[in-house]
Parts: C-alpha cells; sequence; structure tokens
C-alpha cells in the first residue's frame, strides 16, 4: 500500500484523484448528462402524471425538453449551471416549496443528485448539445487591491445564512485530504471532501456549514486575498474539471468557470477579485473574467500538468509550477511571461505568497523548498523539509509551513530556520496552513485526518474531519460531550474552592506570624514562666539541701558529745554504794541519750539523702527552662524568615488559583460553546426534513 502511494504521489494523481476511491460508478464519468438520455425518463416516471402536454399542472411540461426550459406560471424551472436557482431541483431535494412530489415521500436522494448534475453541466439536451456557460450571480470585483486587514468584522458564515450542517453524505471512510485553506482574517478553515467543502471554526473545531461540491472532489481550496469569498477547483478525473466561488457569509454559489475535461488541479482568484486561473493536466494555464466568466488569456509555456498557481497578494503577478518541476511568473492581466525560475528537479507541489508579494515560495517533489525574490527572480533561500515536499503556505505574519512524505508539519521562520516540527501524523503529510493570526497550525494527511496544534507549544489540541458524522450523531455526541464537561466543571468549581481554602489558612498564619513579630510575649512569656518556676524549685532545693545538711552536721555533733559523755560516765567508779547508784543512772541517761543523738543523726542524714536528688531534677528542670527560653527567643528572630515562606507559599498557591479559575473558565466557556453548538444542531436538526441517508 505504501508503494501504491508514493506511485500515485509522484505521478500527482492524487492531485487529480482525490476521493477517487469513493467516486461515482465508471459510467458516471464517460460522458455529460443529457436530457435525452438520463433525465426525461426519470421525469417521465415521477413527476409525468402532473406535468405533462394534456394535465399542464402549474403550467409547466417537463416531458419535452424545449417546454421545460420554458418554465411554467411560475417563472423558470431549471437555470442552467445554477441548481439552487432551478426549482425543478430545489423542490424535488425539498430545499424549497412546494415540495415535489406533493403529498408523497421524498424521492431518493440519486434522483436529486441526478437533476442537480445534470444542471450543473450545463442542462444539455442531448449528447451533441453544449454547455451554455453560467453568468455570475453578482460583480464581485473590488475595483482595486485592498491591502491589509480589511474594515469591519470579518468574514464568517452568518447565522442567517443557515448553510448546511449535513454532510452530503456520510462515507464509509474519508478521503486524503486533496486540499486545505485557511481565511486570512477570521477563525475559518475550509477542508475538502468528497463532493463538498466542510467549514470549519478553527478556534473551536465546530463544523459551521458544508458547501456541496458535486462536480466531484475539490483538489484546490482558496480564500480571496479579503477573506469575503472562498474557491474550490476540482472536479472529476478524465470527466469534468470547475472552479467554484462561494460567498463566505451566505454560502451562496455566485460564480462557476472552467469546462475542463479533467480535473482542476490549480486555481487562484486575483486580490481584486476580477481574474481567477486555473491549471489542469491540459497542460494549459487559464485565465477567466469574474465579471462574465469569459474565457481571457491561455497560457501554453508548461509542458506538463499544471499542478500549482498563484496570484501575487498585489495582484500584479501569477506564478504557476508543473508536474515536471517548471516554475514561471507571469503578468497576471497580460499574461505575458516576467521570470522563469530554475531550481527545481521534480513536481512542484504548491506556491505561497510572501503577503508584502516580494517574495514567492515553492515546495516540490525534490524535497526542497525555496525561496524567489521579485526584483530580478533569483533565488535566495532553498532548504530540504526532510522529504518530499508536497506543501508550502505563508503565515500572514510571514512564517511558513509546511507538509511532506515524512508525515510531519514543520514551521519555518522566514528565512527557513526551523522553528518547530510538529508530532508525526498517521500518515503521508499532504497539506499545511496556519490560522489567521498564526496561533495555531493544521495539516491534512492521506488517511483523511487533519490535525490542529498551538503554535506556542507544539500540543495537538483538536481534529477536523473530511468524512464527518450526520447531523443527528454530531449532536448527540455534543450532548454527552456537555455532560461530561459539566462534570468537569463540578470538579474543577471543588478544586478552586479547595485552593481558595489554603489561600485562606495561610493568610491567616501569616497575619498571626506578624501579630507575633509585634507582640512576641505569647511565644516568651511561657518560657520566661517556665525558667521563674523552675528557678524557684532550684532555691527551694537547695534551702531543704541547707537545712538536711546543718540538721546532720548538729545532729552528728550532739551524738558524738553524748558518746563521749557516756564513755566518760562508764569510766566512774565511785566507792560507795550511793555514789554507784548516782554514777549508773547517770551512765544509764547518757547511754539512752547517746542513742536518741545517733537516731537523729540517722534521720537527718536520710533527710539530706532525700532532698539533695530533688535539687538535682530541679537544677535539671533549670537547665530545660533555660533552653525553652533560648528556643523562644529564636523562634522571635526567626519571624520574619517565616512571615516570607508563608508569602512565598502563599504566592504559588494564589498562582495555583489563577491557574484553576483559567481551568474552570476554560471549561465553562467549552460548555458555552457546545451548548450553543448543540443548540444550532437541534434547531438545524428541527428544520431539516432531508438528512442524507447513511
Amino acid at each position: 500500500m505504501k508503494n501504491l502511494k508514493k506511485m500515485f504521489l509522484s505521478l500527482g494523481l492524487i492531485l487529480a484523484m482525490g476521493g477517487g476511491l469513493c467516486a461515482a460508478d465508471p459510467k458516471d464519468k464517460k460522458k455529460k448528462l443529457n436530457f435525452d438520455d438520463d433525465i426525461a425518463s426519470l421525469l417521465r416516471e415521477k413527476c409525468g402524471n402532473c406535468h405533462n402536454a394534456d394535465k399542464k399542472s402549474s403550467g409547466l411540461i417537463v416531458t419535452n425538453f424545449t417546454k421545460l426550459m420554458e418554465g411554467g406560471s411560475g417563472g423558470i424551472a431549471v437555470k442552467p449551471g445554477d441548481p439552487d436557482a432551478s426549482p425543478l431541483y430545489t423542490t424535488v431535494a425539498h430545499k424549497a416549496e412546494p415540495f415535489m412530489p406533493p403529498k408523497s415521500p421524498k424521492l431518493p436522494d440519486e434522483y436529486a443528485n441526478t437533476l442537480q448534475r445534470w444542471i450543473l453541466e450545463g442542462a444539455l439536451e442531448n449528447s451533441g448539445s453544449k454547455a451554455v456557460a453560467m453568468k455570475p450571480k453578482a460583480d464581485i470585483s473590488l475595483g482595486k487591491v485592498s491591502r491589509g486587514r480589511p474594515e469591519g468584522p470579518p468574514p464568517m458564515p452568518e447565522a442567517t445564512a443557515k448553510l448546511p450542517l449535513d454532510p452530503v453524505k456520510k462515507y464509509a471512510r474519508a478521503n486524503a485530504i486533496t486540499a486545505l485553506a485557511s481565511s486570512p482574517w477570521a477563525p475559518l478553515v475550509a477542508v475538502a471532501g468528497n463532493k463538498q467543502v466542510l467549514l470549519y471554526n478553527s478556534d473551536t473545531g465546530e463544523l459551521l456549514g458544508v458547501l456541496p461540491f458535486p462536480e466531484g472532489v475539490p483538489q484546490v481550496l482558496k480564500f480571496s486575498r479579503n477573506g469575503s469569498l472562498l474557491l474550490a477547483g476540482g472536479g472529476r478525473g478524465s470527466a469534468l474539471g470547475r472552479v467554484v466561488v462561494w460567498n463566505v457569509r451566505t454560502g451562496e454559489r455566485i460564480i462557476q468557470v472552467g469546462e475542463e475535461t479533467d480535473s482542476v488541479l490549480a486555481a487562484d482568484i486575483s486580490p481584486d477579485q476580477t481574474l481567477i486561473a486555473l491549471g489542469s493536466p491540459s497542460k494549459m494555464v487559464r485565465i477567466y473574467s469574474t465579471k462574465d466568466g469569459k474565457l481571457l488569456s491561455q497560457i501554453k509555456k508548461h509542458t506538463d500538468w499544471i499542478t500549482s498557481l498563484e496570484f501575487s497578494p498585489d495582484g500584479v503577478l501569477l506564478a504557476t509550477g508543473d508536474r515536471s518541476g517548471g516554475l514561471f511568473v507571469w503578468e497576471a492581466f497580460t499574461a505575458r511571461e516576467y521570470y522563469g525560475l530554475r531550481g527545481h528537479t521534480a513536481m512542484i507541489t504548491d506556491i505561497s505568497w510572501r503577503p508584502d508579494s516580494n517574495m514567492v515560495a515553492s515546495s516540490s517533489e525534490d524535497g526542497t523548498i525555496r525561496l524567489w525574490e521579485m526584483e530580478n527572480g533569483g533565488q535566495v533561500k532553498s532548504w530540504g523539509h526532510g522529504a518530499p515536499a508536497l506543501s508550502v503556505r505563508y503565515g500572514m505574519d510571514g512564517q511558513i509551513v509546511s507538509a511532506g512524505r515524512d508525515r510531519t508539519v514543520k514551521l519555518w521562520d522566514g528565512n527557513g530556520a526551523l522553528k518547530k516540527a510538529f508530532p508525526a501524523m498517521p500518515d503521508l503529510a499532504l497539506k499545511s496552513v496556519l490560522s489567521h493570526d498564526s496561533a495555531r497550525a493544521l495539516g491534512g494527511d492521506w488517511s483523511g485526518v487533519v490535525e490542529v496544534w498551538t503554535v506556542a507549544d507544539g500540543k495537538k489540541v483538536g481534529e477536523l474531519s473530511s468524512n464527518p458524522e450526520l447531523l443527528a450523531d454530531r449532536a448527540t455526541k455534543i450532548a454527552s460531550t456537555v455532560k461530561t464537561a459539566e462534570g468537569a466543571a463540578v470538579a474543577s468549581k471543588n478544586k478552586v474552592a479547595g485552593v481558595t481554602q489554603r489561600i485562606t489558612a495561610i493568610a491567616t498564619q501569616i497575619a498571626a506570624v506578624k501579630k507575633l513579630q509585634a507582640d512576641p510575649s505569647p511565644i516568651l512569656k511561657p518560657a520566661q514562666a517556665a525558667q521563674a518556676t523552675a528557678q524557684a524549685k532550684v532555691n527551694e532545693a537547695k534551702a531543704l539541701v541547707a537545712q538536711s545538711v546543718t540538721a546532720r552536721r548538729s545532729a552528728e555533733m550532739i551524738a558524738a558529745e553524748l558518746a563521749g559523755l557516756a564513755t566518760r560516765m562508764a569510766a566512774l567508779k565511785p566507792a560507795d554504794a550511793p555514789g554507784q547508784q548516782v554514777a549508773a543512772d547517770a551512765q544509764k541517761r547518757a547511754t539512752e541519750l547517746s542513742q536518741k543523738a545517733q537516731a537523729d543523726l540517722a534521720a537527718a542524714k536520710k533527710r539530706e539523702a532525700d532532698t539533695t536528688p530533688a535539687l538535682a531534677q530541679a537544677e535539671k528542670n533549670l537547665v530545660a527552662a533555660n533552653a525553652g527560653i533560648t528556643a523562644a527567643q529564636q523562634q522571635v528572630q526567626q519571624l520574619p524568615k517565616r512571615v516570607t515562606d508563608l508569602a512565598a507559599a502563599e504566592k504559588a498557591i494564589q498562582a495555583e488559583l489563577v491557574t484553576a479559575q483559567n481551568e474552570l473558565k476554560q471549561i465553562e466557556a467549552e460548555i458555552l460553546n457546545l451548548k450553543a453548538q448543540l443548540q444550532r444542531s437541534q434547531a438545524a436538526l428541527a428544520s431539516n426534513s432531508t438528512s442524507p441517508k447513511k
């Protein structure tokens, strides 16, 4: 499969066929539809009962080509080239009342699609008829080239326009992204799909409208320089090539040019909106007038398929490139050759002018991106994308974005220095653009994915589909997403509340610490009181110890004296009996007093032994109290740093709060956006009775 892709891309067939994998049957491509062969039988079967030569309901006959083209009592029925102005198509497709057939179910889509295609191809009578070119519905020329941002709000699809939100058809799978364009002034992106162009809001990813392109697959999309018009060029390979222009605000198809026999591969509208240039496998560059759709000039210089072209922003020049690497610059209004730019050796895949018109960029299958100055037509810069480069686009700020076979979209500064390579895409990166403000980059790949990244950080923020789901399915998904987002909003609110509580708590701490700074007594007084108490206990214990020591010493002296007295008394030996009795009594008394003194001495020693540990403990407590004083003093000294630390923590939490609040705001904004999308989808469903069938 990869080799097959490479062959297709090398030959440029992806540009010519694009959505061919989802195209109609081969018979559909062989010729243009005509009334005699393809339409008459359909109208006779479905409409002939009421609109025939005999009945002529509303004065309209559909069974005869001449009569059909004359119309009926309500006016014309068919306007060649413009299905939306042809009641025959709009009433059958239920796009306008009265719906046909009356009081009957809507006819299958293929009937309306066949009528639409027949009218688009010019409402031919038979195989020998020639289509009459459709004249523009309005003169879109500006009269002059307007440089810079236009006045007023940037062009966006208007709500009153009620562009279809349902795809032309939901296909089994998406086509390769054959074309991608970004409005220069509005958050609007156009994505090519099979038989349709999808308009998305590049900021929100919301599908804003679907522009039918029944000609086939768009191979090129371009917004006008003022953003008011969208051009699409494409068709069906080997069958039809055409360029169509819509009004961006209303979605009205206002002009179509070109009747190529193969798909248009390159196209652009001049900045003054007077010219449309297109190129195809015919090797011819054709330039048409937007005033009347007439062919003004043809350029025959190229020797291979025209694969890319673009008018300069000032409208003076037109650059064109081909499949063989030919690259030329022409005078836009005379089609005279201005420069031949030589350097590329393979197919020119894209051309993009710098906003000031002084430089043009080109990308090629040879892998290079080249910058050419317009003073002398010389190459001023060349660098490699890293693989064959399939797309190059200037942003409005002069930055350059490219896409290539390496599956990567890359952002460069104006001198070709790489600024960012976005994450690789699922398949070959075919197209790339920058949003109007260059805040987002978009890339489309072979698998039909359009990825969206933020330029600031390179993160993927969304995807756009070239094959969106039906409106009813999208509405169901949006409703589910709203419910999920509302749950996320509740969680985000709780997070904000939690962070707010933390800020309140830390603010309370800061106030308390500052109060202590002003009056540290709540810290110092308890320590001082503890120190005083401990000192008092020490003093008390010392006094008790001193008393005990004194008592012990006194007891020791008394005991010693009494012991000596008892000894002396025992030594007395009176001669007479009375004296002996007195001596014995004295000795007995002295002994008793000595024993009592010894008991008192023992008690005094015990008291001393008991009071000494209490003093040691009291002194230990005093040391601890003194340490408490030191700690309290240190705590007071640390108060300024504590305030600083708390203030830093408060600042960090406040930043966290801002982040949480921003997240909440984003979620709430997303919910509002989703609800608005859901409301629009439901309103569209309510008014849309012809949603395409799966």
